[in-house]
């Protein structure tokens, strides 16, 4: 994507995500447009990229709309976490290189200073993490499965941040994935990483 494109699917995923369109909304795309000061070509290759992350549904006639939220969605995007977030870290474990590593602690420590954080800015920097976990893999069709599944995920764990969910557990438990990615220790990687998940969900529901 070219930067006006990029500034475009940032904006509007943080839109969605915090709530600020409504869940079932149907996007105008004039006005969004205006919104976000960018043109219509721009937009529309946010709306794509943001359907692919589920965050958008394309509705017939070329209509878009924000996906709808539930708590059954939450079951399923967290099973899917569950086998797609563990065999990354297990493939980390082998293939991460230190600068990959280095990247990922990086990502861990900007979650464990929350100082003048808001929601949203907690769980872009959690998932930071994330993204750069499913990367560490060497994978690329691993990461495409995990990139799209991550979108939805955010949504929900931004309601739980929002709702009080303090951050230190999830530094905690990144950094228990990060020392067993280090040690190059792949069993341990890949039960961290589902424990994690695991857990981040029982947070989640307890919040919402």
């Amino acid at each position: 994507m070219d930067r006006q494109s990029d500034r475009a699917t940032d904006t509007l995923r943080g839109l969605i995500v915090t709530l600020a369109i409504d869940p079932g909304s149907v996007i105008d795309e004039a006005s969004l447009s205006a919104r976000l000061d960018c043109g219509r070509t721009p937009l529309r290759e946010a709306l794509h990229r943001l359907s692919e992350e589920r965050l958008v549904v394309i509705l017939p006639r070329r209509a878009v709309a924000v996906a709808n939220i539930a708590l059954t969605d939450l079951q399923h995007i967290y099973e899917a976490r569950l086998v797609l977030e563990g065999e990354a870290a297990r493939l980390a474990a082998l293939r991460a290189t230190p600068q990959i590593l280095d990247k990922l602690e990086g990502s861990a420590n900007a979650v464990s200073s929350p100082v003048g954080l808001d929601a949203f800015g907690l769980v872009t920097n959690d998932f930071a993490f994330h993204h750069v976990l499913g990367k560490s893999a060497g994978n690329p069709y691993l990461y495409d499965n995990i990139r799209r599944i991550l979108g939805p995920a955010m949504r929900l764990t931004y309601l739980a941040y929002k709702h009080g969910q303090p951050s230190q557990q999830t530094f905690e438990e990144h950094s228990a994935i990060l020392a067993a990615l280090r040690a190059g220790d792949s069993e341990t990687a890949e039960r961290a990483a589902r424990d994690h998940v695991q857990m981040a969900k029982e947070r989640t529901l307890r919040r919402l």
